[in-house]
């Protein structure tokens, strides 16, 4: 029999490309068939993607330079995730639109089982095409026929997100066929052992299923410390992660080493372990789908009628377990790095990636060798899984000058993405980088409100609605944000808004050990700041008392930030810019013989030195005390950062006996009581 067609250059069109379309759906002879040079167009390419659905022996396929515009590609790339046999997929030469363009390179980075080549030399990606659907905001109610090959493969992209993303489901699912209306009775279930071998994702990321015990790994951590120093080594360190099962990459154990080195000595203590080993539990999920209760059996998209359709999509991240294979991504690097528009295109397929830190470094030894490490850093980090995962790929890429400049490149998202969210947010909507800095925190924000709500956690939020927005001013009106307010974001305005990040860790982690925090604060020159502070502005002593009586002055100035009288953004702005002059040689043997250090670099320093340690109340209290009186309201911005890593949340109300009533106020107005008061 026929295994392979060539039908390039023969203008096939109109109804005829349909009917060549859909007759490779029925053909299961052909292996290779080339296309090329054709004018198939937008409904003959919805036909071949259709018959992509269908046909399971076809392995290389050219499309190239087809006029196939960005609802064909849209339909094409739906296929790719249900087609098990096509290899090879030459698109060069089509107006593909950027969701059509983007949609058809996430296919490849998701094909994790399978090898797939997608060309797309040549293309045009610039094209608006932003009144269709795009699966980044697949939120909406949908009235789809199902003759449509383009209406179909959304109905197929909903299911293939509700089966696999967070946070995405079906508030209701209506079939109608000749004018009769069937409510589908679906539900979200586990499956069976055979089912869930069936359709379970593979992953080459290397995990612990189920938390090794606390007094397991304080034995192990012994005995790999044969010195008795209460410290390993990195040799130590990979030969303890083979004996718990986890295989490290060549040069990985040196590089988890350097995470937590401080002083340089190449030695971690026994609190880091604790907080390493922590980064690869991941408790054993059930594999879950969507069911037809009706029939019993897995939903499936009809064929003929109609489908009314309520979808939601929460914006909830993945899991560090569910990422881009490290195989996609390699599959994804592959396809493009023949092409001359390779930026572009990584800058086109980002959205809707999560990766860990392996494929982050992928992409981005992909991207140094066409611009800044910065710049490519900046653009990978907002689609890093976690900051376990985001930390480390900035400590082991850029030097402390680098990374300044990417915490001002980056401005607000940096903290989110390091994990340290809490804090105030001045954004200006018509900014690219303000924008993606507010889909961070609200994916942040839908993640920890999942885990509360399904956890049946107490609600302490501002609105009641579980969120960690708060006092949120949006064009000098006071507004509330929802997931519909992100759905919908507006394309321009300022908004404004404190966010506190209710975020726990795992349990057994410990607070560094008070030889590490030293260390730390003499990274942080607070010594240095002191001594640049004119003697009649240095901060006195705090009296070590157990409680303090909250002055009238602290509810005034409350009640001013309550109503507005006086903006958080603006007490930062007239603090964050005063300079203090110190010696160069306190920051590195580099630097020049004097730095101009202010309230802003502190903070960024403080971000950097703290978002991958934990840290007890007192520890806090000690590094507010000496936080220089010039800097003024930033101290407030120092307990709101140091807030997201402090172990022992019940005794945070004792930072308050450190502040000022002002400062006091601030903090109360920020985090709001309940998230502050402990009874204990």
């Amino acid at each position: 029999h026929l295994t392979k067609l060539d039908l390039s250059w023969n203008v096939l069109r109109l109804n005829s490309a349909i009917q060549l379309g859909r007759a490779i759906g029925h053909n299961y002879g052909l292996k290779e068939l080339n296309l090329s040079y054709n004018a198939f167009g937008n409904l003959g390419a919805q036909a071949i993607g259709c018959a992509l659905q269908e046909n399971f022996t076809l392995e290389k396929l050219d499309l190239s330079q087809n006029n196939i515009p960005s609802k064909a590609a849209f339909v094409i790339a739906q296929a790719l995730h249900i087609n098990s046999t096509l290899t090879q997929l030459c698109m060069d030469g089509n107006p593909l639109g950027r969701i059509g363009g983007r949609t058809l390179l996430q296919a490849i980075s998701s094909a994790s089982d399978k090898v797939l080549s997608v060309s797309v030399v040549g293309c045009n990606f610039d094209i608006d095409d932003s009144s269709l659907f795009d699966p980044q905001d697949a939120t909406g109610k949908y009235d789809l026929d199902m003759a449509e090959p383009y209406d179909r493969a959304i109905a197929c992209e909903l299911l293939r997100f509700a089966n696999s993303k967070k946070g995405c489901r079906f508030l209701s699912f209506l079939h109608q066929v000749d004018k009769t209306t069937r409510d589908l009775k679906v539900e979200y279930q586990e499956v069976g052992r055979a089912r869930a071998q069936l359709i379970r994702r593979s992953s080459s990321h290397m995990v612990l299923r189920g938390k090794v015990p606390q007094d397991k790994l304080e034995k192990l951590f012994r005995t790999l410390d044969a010195d008795n120093s209460g410290n390993i080594e990195a040799t130590e360190l990979e030969r303890g992660m083979a004996t718990l099962g986890v295989r490290l990459q060549p040069g990985e154990a040196a590089r988890l080493v350097t995470r937590y080195d401080v002083d340089g000595t190449g030695t971690m203590e026994f609190p880091e372990f604790v907080d390493l080993m922590s980064q690869y539990y991941f408790d054993d999920k059930p594999t879950m789908e969507w069911i037809d209760t009706t029939s019993g059996l897995p939903l499936a998209i009809p064929k003929d009628g109609r489908l009314k359709i309520d979808f939601i999509d929460l914006h909830i991240p993945s899991e560090a377990d569910e990422a881009e294979s490290k195989l996609g991504v390699q599959q994804l690097i592959e396809n493009i790095k023949a092409d001359p528009n390779q930026v572009n295109l990584i800058k086109l397929a980002k959205n809707g990636l999560h990766v860990r830190q392996n494929e982050g470094q992928m992409l981005l030894d992909t991207l140094v060798s066409k611009m800044d490490i910065v710049q490519a850093l900046a653009l990978i980090l907002p689609h890093v899984v976690d900051p376990n995962h985001a930390c480390p790929l900035i400590e082991s890429n850029v030097n402390a000058a680098q990374r300044l400049r990417l915490q001002t490149v980056l401005k607000d998202m940096y903290g989110p993405v390091v994990g340290l969210a809490t804090g105030h947010y001045s954004l200006d909507l018509a900014d690219d980088i303000d924008r993606a800095t507010f889909r961070k925190v609200m994916e942040i924000n839908n993640k920890i409100m999942y885990y509360r709500r399904t956890n049946n956690f107490k609600d302490t939020s501002q609105h009641e609605n579980h969120m960690g927005f708060r006092n949120e001013i949006y064009n000098n009106k006071k507004i509330e944000i929802t997931s519909t307010f992100c759905d919908k974001l507006p394309k321009f305005g300022t908004l404004d808004f404190d966010f506190v990040q209710l975020s726990r860790p795992k349990s057994g982690i410990l607070p560094m050990s008070e030889n590490r925090f030293q260390q730390l604060i003499t990274k942080l020159c607070l010594d240095a700041l002191d001594n640049a502070t004119p003697e009649k502005r240095r901060r006195q002593p705090t009296p070590a008392t157990i409680s303090r009586r909250l002055s009238p002055l602290a509810y005034d100035f409350l009640l001013e930030l309550q109503s507005d009288n006086v903006r958080v953004s603006d007490l930062y702005s007239r603090d964050v810019s005063t300079p203090l002059v110190i010696p160069g040689a306190v920051v590195s043997p580099e630097a020049p013989s004097q730095i101009s250090f202010t309230g802003r670099r502190l903070l960024m320093e403080l971000q950097a030195l703290f978002c991958t340690r934990w840290v007890t109340t007192s520890q806090v209290r000690f590094i507010l005390e000496r936080w220089p009186m010039d800097f003024g309201t930033t101290r407030v911005d120092a307990a709101l950062t140091l807030f997201d890593r402090t172990l022992d949340l019940y005794n945070y109300v004792q930072v308050l006996w450190t502040l000022s009533d002002s400062e006091v106020a601030q903090l109360i107005f920020r985090l709001g009581w309940l998230n502050l008061w402990s009874p204990l």
